[in-house]
């Protein structure tokens, strides 16, 4: 707020700081999204050539961890924007 007011007086413009702290959650859920999703689907290539049924079963496994992993994501980045709003507009 300080540096929000003293930028205001000085006629400089106040530019939103990114939340840092909501940045570290986003990687971890990307993490999980390209981690475990990526190498079940290695996997499940692999299987998938001798077993097609269980290779689908993990297919399908590793679209879960994509989807989950890349949601999440999606969701705290909407919370950074949210929270960076409600800087600029503070």
């Amino acid at each position: 707020m300080l540096e929000r007011d003293v930028s205001t007086a000085l006629g400089d413009p106040v530019l939103p700081e990114m939340p840092l702290d909501l940045l570290a959650v986003v990687i971890a859920f990307l993490y999980h999204a390209a981690g475990p999703g990526l190498a079940v689907g290695i996997f499940a290539g692999q299987v998938y050539a001798v077993n097609q049924s269980a290779g689908r079963q993990l297919f399908f496994v590793a679209a879960i961890c994509g989807v989950v992993g890349l949601g999440a994501a999606l969701t705290w980045v909407g919370k950074i924007r949210q929270r960076s709003k409600e800087q600029a507009e503070a």
